[in-house]
């Protein structure tokens, strides 16, 4: 039996080979957290889901449950703005981010169209734990975008913390439909 010669040089991955992974991780997980059923849902799911991987692609991201009062937990996905993430690399340490945890939180009554079944929001939260820059990732004509975005907006939170510092954080906040 002929030995293979092992190599202890660490794996390269291209951004692309990363960003591909992370979509489809993002898809799966949301899939199970979501309970999509449906093979054109699914498909519809999985597409939107890869649009928000492109928001915050090619960074650390960490993902929290948000309890706010439904069956199913909010999920935020966060991490450091790009700005943020170039300082790091360039300093060559990276320490971790602590979560951005809400402490006010005004949800509001969404009624989704029977083929959606969930809403993705992009934006940041401040190093004052405000919502900032607030958009729908992936859907077009969505009658309650402005009750969404406005209600979010009055959301308090701890702010996110490195190093023991208040940062701002890039957020993807993925709502779930609620069964009726």
């Amino acid at each position: 039996m002929a030995a293979v010669p092992s190599s202890n040089a660490p794996r390269r991955w291209s951004k692309r080979s990363v960003v591909l992974l992370v979509s489809s991780l993002i898809a799966v997980a949301l899939v199970l957290v979501l309970g999509v059923v449906g093979f054109a849902r699914s498909v519809g799911f999985v597409m939107q889901a890869a649009e928000a991987v492109g928001a915050l692609g090619g960074r650390l991201v960490y993902t929290v449950y948000l309890r706010v009062g439904t069956k199913k937990s909010w999920i935020m996905q966060y991490c450091l703005p790009r700005s943020a993430e170039q300082a790091v690399k360039v300093k060559g340490a990276a320490t971790p981010v602590d979560p951005p945890f809400p402490f006010l939180i005004l949800r509001p009554d969404l009624e989704l169209a029977p083929e959606t079944d969930y809403v993705i929001v992009h934006g940041l939260v401040n190093s004052s734990g405000k919502f900032e820059q607030l958009s729908i990732v992936g859907m077009t004509g969505f009658a309650q975008e402005r009750l969404l975005l406005s209600s979010l907006e009055l959301w308090q939170f701890r702010p996110a913390a490195r190093d023991g510092q208040a940062t701002a954080v890039e957020v993807l906040l993925i709502i779930p439909r609620e069964e009726v």
